[in-house]
């Protein structure tokens, strides 16, 4: 608590405790990981930040990996408005979030799961 439950660092950690869920293939946890790490950039950085649209392109991963087709259309089409707002069109994590949102609407099914490695 030495931070404090908004600070910027404890987004951080959470979007960490995301990864490592989603690495232990507990995708539902780490969703709820990343929607905390969300919450938290949104009002410390701004809807409009690129750790915000870091957060809203791993919860529309996992939301697509879940089935959740809908849901994580609309996470990655915000996380792709952010990047291509601040990067530009060029930038290499634009590119891969429009190829990612392209392939979700057009009903391509998620890569597969990588095998956890402990």
């Amino acid at each position: 608590r030495l931070l404090g439950d908004e600070h910027p660092q404890v987004a951080f950690a959470y979007s960490l405790l995301g990864e490592l869920s989603d690495a232990e293939h507990r995708l539902a946890e780490a969703e709820a990981m990343h929607h905390a790490a969300l919450l938290i950039r949104e009002k410390t950085v701004g809807p409009a930040n690129v750790r915000t649209a870091d957060s809203l392109r791993a919860i529309g991963l996992l939301q697509w990996r879940q089935g959740k087709r809908s849901a994580a259309e609309k996470s990655v089409s915000r996380a792709s408005a952010i990047y291509l707002n601040v990067y530009g069109a060029a930038h290499p994590r634009t590119e891969s979030t429009a190829r990612v949102l392209t392939q979700i609407r057009s009903g391509d099914r998620p890569p597969p799961l990588a095998r956890p490695g402990f």
